[in-house]
């Protein structure tokens, strides 16, 4: 198989904008017009990814606690007691 490509046969069922959907979600907990700063990434970053738990709800019938906005809720309330964890 010297010289040939592979293909894949993985498919993108479902992609959300998802980097815009966390700013705007995070924009409404913090009641902010927060801009995001991108930096350059550290080394062993991945640079995109496409996280998907349908196979997990599928295969093992995993289903989450709480959505993602509950949980960025819950985080910005416990750093907003705990601000000197991140220096």
């Amino acid at each position: 198989m010297k010289g040939k490509v592979a293909r894949s046969k993985a498919r993108i069922y479902f992609a959300l904008p998802f980097r815009n959907y966390m700013i705007n979600v995070l924009r409404r907990l913090l009641n902010s017009n927060i801009e995001p700063k991108y930096v350059e990434p550290i080394k062993g970053d991945a640079r995109d990814t496409l996280a998907n738990i349908g196979k997990a709800k599928k295969i093992i019938g995993y289903k989450p606690k709480v959505s993602l906005e509950e949980g960025l809720r819950k985080f910005v309330e416990w750093y907003k007691k705990n601000p000197s964890f991140y220096g």
